[in-house]
């Protein structure tokens, strides 16, 4: 029997620095905390000498630091045009993993954050006709498009889906543009294959931000009616899956080579070697870890690319994302 060889990184390092530190994230105040339906909570972000925040376009995200070692993302649903506040909402989860709950429990005005991003992976395509299908919480960076698309001359439909209206964020928003609203305890549920008959007809996109069971619906309903579908997904996925294997990636910049175990991530062994990445919900789903790949085919596992940005494979998501074959080497722009 031979033994298999030790595979040992070697790579110089870059200095330590945690998530809350990377490069676009800020210090910002909570200035004020309003309860916008049941269970939902509205929070205001200012700087906290005044200044301009970045400016972001609707159906862009920010990352908030609300426990040590982990970010979560919410969309922004306030006005582009104002620079001087962002506003979130944040749903309660029952299932929190801490996060909502501090927010819900423990967040008070004037207490400052680490909020990182704008970041946009949900932006608005041009097109004439939109229709917008938007499920709980999944309200708000569809509120933000609805209206962007609205003052741009577009034509524009929006679906509000709820279990009851109480906790339906925002309904008078939606309401103001036109849109319907369907509170499961006052009727029946939407009539999805309706609605995605409605954008055929139209000649729409649809836009749709929800739990599982709602997007799902949605594009298969839009598939069987040739209807394009941009979805936002609350939820990411595992790391890892039965049946990886090993590879190896090379770090462009440093010159090294790294050996990726098949248990573990590229983002796990950049931080054994003290090269720190930005990155926040490490489940594919938020484009904070997003990095330039400039060479070898990668498994994109991540929710967020496009079919038209995964055919080009010239970027990856290092907390989910592989190599698609074992023998291949990918290599990143660090």
């Amino acid at each position: 029997v031979v033994a298999a060889p030790i595979r040992t990184n070697i790579c110089s390092t870059a200095p330590v620095v945690t998530p809350a530190q990377a490069a676009d994230t800020r210090i910002l105040t909570v200035m004020a905390l309003r309860l916008v339906a049941e269970d939902v909570i509205e929070i205001e972000l200012r700087d906290p000498e005044g200044r301009d925040l970045p400016a972001w376009e609707a159906g862009a995200h920010v990352d908030l630091w609300l426990q040590p070692g982990r970010a979560a993302q919410y969309s922004l649903c306030g006005d582009p045009s104002d620079r001087k506040r962002w506003l979130v909402a944040v749903f309660r989860e029952s299932a929190s993993r801490g996060g909502s709950r501090f927010v819900h429990e423990e967040l008070r005005p004037g207490m400052r954050l680490h909020v990182g991003g704008p970041r946009n992976h949900f932006a608005r395509e041009p097109g004439a006709a939109i229709s917008f299908v938007a499920g709980g919480i999944g309200v708000t960076p569809i509120l933000a498009l609805a209206r962007a698309a609205r003052a741009a001359g577009r034509e524009v439909e929006v679906a509000y889906c709820g279990r009851r209206r109480t906790g339906m964020a925002y309904a008078a928003e939606v309401a103001d543009l036109g849109g319907t609203l369907h509170a499961r305890d006052e009727g029946p549920r939407a009539d999805i294959d309706a609605l995605v008959r409605a954008a055929a007809t139209r000649g729409a996109e649809i836009y749709v931000c929800g739990g599982d069971a709602l997007r799902e619906a949605v594009e298969e309903r839009a598939g069987e009616h040739g209807v394009t579908v941009r979805s936002e997904r609350f939820s990411g996925v595992a790391a890892h899956r039965e049946g990886d294997f090993a590879f190896d990636v090379t770090l462009a910049r440093r010159g090294c080579t790294l050996h990726i175990p098949a248990d573990r991530s590229i983002l796990d062994v950049l931080d054994d070697e003290g090269i720190e990445v930005r990155r926040s919900c490490q489940e594919g789903n938020c484009g904070s870890c997003e990095t330039a790949l400039l060479a070898g085919d990668a498994d994109h596992r991540d929710v967020l690319l496009t079919a038209k940005q995964r055919a080009a494979n010239d970027r990856i998501m290092l907390c989910v994302s592989r190599a698609i074959r074992p023998d291949d080497r990918l290599v990143l722009d660090l």
